[in-house]
């Protein structure tokens, strides 16, 4: 009911969001389709350095002195392809969502969960940077 739905929000506190949830179930869908779902091949391990060379990307964008916010294509087989470096936090965060959905974590309950200790946190963690 969407009583139950709001009081459950409100028990996960500020940081919940139900449409995070939403999209991990989307990309799930969508992984599977793609044949990406957590095969044999696809084990955790290997997803993980696939969420890491994603970063890697974005890495590279800002060292060959591109802005943060440079939006371009390139064209492949598929069509345009989106690049630059917003486009590969998407392409990590796509890759953790779908990591999170094939392992059955909540991702938007323990972002919530992680997020209400750390407002707990000193500044900085107690850490100089």
């Amino acid at each position: 009911s969407p009583e139950r739905e709001e009081r459950d929000r409100n028990l996960m506190g500020p940081y919940y969001s139900d449409e995070l949830l939403d999209l991990q179930v989307r990309i799930g869908e969508w992984s599977r389709t793609k044949g990406f779902f957590m095969t044999n091949h696809n084990k955790t391990e290997r997803k993980l350095l696939l969420i890491v060379g994603e970063i890697s990307e974005a890495h590279e964008e800002i060292r060959a002195g591109r802005s943060p916010n440079a939006l371009y294509s390139e064209q492949t087989e598929s069509g345009l392809k989106p690049c630059g470096f917003g486009v590969e936090l998407a392409d990590a965060l796509i890759r953790i969502l779908e990591l999170s959905e094939g392992l059955g974590l909540n991702i938007a309950e323990l972002v919530a969960l992680k997020m209400e200790y750390n407002d707990k946190s000193p500044f900085l963690h107690g850490k100089k940077f």
